[in-house]
């Protein structure tokens, strides 16, 4: 059987794959375990890692192929393909991975294919559609979300399941550290972790200089490319408005009014933002979809480090609350849903309702927070089904029930921590 491969493409796969030649080889990487066990639920569907730039996608990668490695599978029967070499993005995905098959793994046994930045590998849709449909192959891919959202992906509807992933974790960022936490050093820990975020690679780099660098790559490389941008500089004028006004609403209107720029256009950039995850929009949940819609969203950053790259005087309270988001953000992703408001009951705005549950951040040390009456209980009793939870800084060991319902403290690091 012959193939129309690129016989470069082939050779550059070889050299990529070095577990191939040195039987003992593995990755030097960190697992992020909530993230392996997403990928290796028992499905068909292929996995694709998606998210923000330099979150870590590649990492979770090899980690994967760490996995395997050590079930002692054919090493030539995991098979590493990554978009990122020019050599490999002009490549035939379909055939190439054929004569891969055909002429290295043994296709008695299960073959596991990782795909790293496969938005840059051409016709890449129609490839992975053709191979998932017709062979028994396990597909493991990642790539950026202007691709991966396209409509192109059409075609790949119930085929596949994505993955979001996101930055680290309060956990992981100490793992990845090495930081054996203590009742000592938790808060500096906290600290730390809320002021550079948990981007995989801040370790050893200066942060400002880099987490910009980030949101540069994005903005000129993906969004440029992928949407034609004339004015890119616009796009990071939105950004620094967005880290004065975390945590309060805001509309395209607003922000063409002080960039003195379209509305129209600052409503498409947002949606630009929003589609490579730098930011998350959070809408009031309120009782019917139109309500919902017709107040104005809050905007939060998809890492405290990128919010202090780009406001360096931000609150204590404000990159608390954004971390929050992520958290439970992290947590609703690996769930595969998108379920958080901000909620307002008798005028009272409250930070965060995943359907069940509302959280409050409050992180200010002037405030009694036993005696604080934060919830109007008889209506938050038929709004909200589980425990309402306040997440502050001080250490409250017991919850304060109010007519036979309760409230509930977690301290902020032990929050992030879960």
């Amino acid at each position: 059987m012959c193939y129309n491969y690129s016989v470069d493409g082939i050779n550059i796969v070889k050299k990529v794959n070095i577990w191939w030649f040195e039987n003992t080889f593995r990755f030097k990487v960190k697992n992020r375990e909530e993230y392996i066990a997403k990928a290796l639920e028992d499905n068909k569907l292929v996995k694709v890692f998606s998210g923000a730039r330099r979150v870590g996608k590649t990492s979770i990668i090899y980690s994967l192929i760490n996995h395997y490695l050590d079930l002692n599978t054919k090493p030539k029967n995991i098979i590493y393909i990554t978009g990122d070499i020019k050599e490999v993005q002009t490549i035939s995905l379909r055939d190439t991975i054929l004569t891969l098959i055909e002429k290295i793994s043994d296709k008695n046994e299960g073959v596991h294919i990782f795909i790293d930045e496969i938005q840059e590998i051409q016709n890449w849709q129609e490839d992975l559609k053709f191979l998932s449909d017709n062979f028994s192959i396990h597909f493991i891919v990642s790539g950026s979300s202007t691709s991966l959202l396209s409509k192109k992906t059409s075609k790949l509807t119930g085929r596949f399941e994505f993955i979001r992933v996101l930055p680290l974790s309060l956990k992981e960022f100490c793992l990845f550290k090495d930081y054996s936490v203590n009742k000592i050093n938790k808060l500096h820990v906290l600290d730390e972790y809320l002021n550079t975020g948990g981007y995989p690679d801040i370790i050893g780099k200066f942060l400002p200089d880099y987490l910009k660098q980030i949101i540069d790559s994005t903005i000129y490389r993906d969004l440029l490319e992928d949407y034609g941008i004339r004015q890119p500089s616009v796009l990071e004028d939105i950004l620094k408005i967005l880290a004065d006004k975390i945590t309060l609403t805001v509309t395209p209107y607003q922000i063409s009014k002080i960039l003195r720029q379209d509305n129209e256009k600052i409503y498409n950039y947002l949606k630009y933002l929003e589609a490579v995850f730098v930011i998350y929009p959070i809408h009031g949940n309120m009782r019917s979809n139109i309500g919902t819609l017709s107040i104005p969203p809050k905007y939060y950053f998809n890492d405290t480090g990128i919010l202090t790259a780009f406001n360096f005087r931000v609150r204590y309270g404000h990159l608390a609350e954004n971390a929050v988001f992520i958290h439970l953000l992290r947590k609703q992703f690996l769930h595969e849903r998108y379920n958080l408001f901000y909620k307002i009951i008798n005028g009272q705005e409250y930070d965060f309702y995943d359907g069940r549950t509302l959280y409050e951040v409050k992180t200010n040390p002037n405030i009694d927070m036993k005696n604080y009456e934060l919830f109007a209980v008889d209506e938050f009793s038929r709004e909200v089904l589980d425990t309402p939870v306040i997440i502050g800084t001080d250490e409250i060991k017991e919850n304060i029930i109010k007519n036979g319902y309760e409230l509930k403290f977690i301290n902020l690091f032990d929050f992030l921590y879960s």
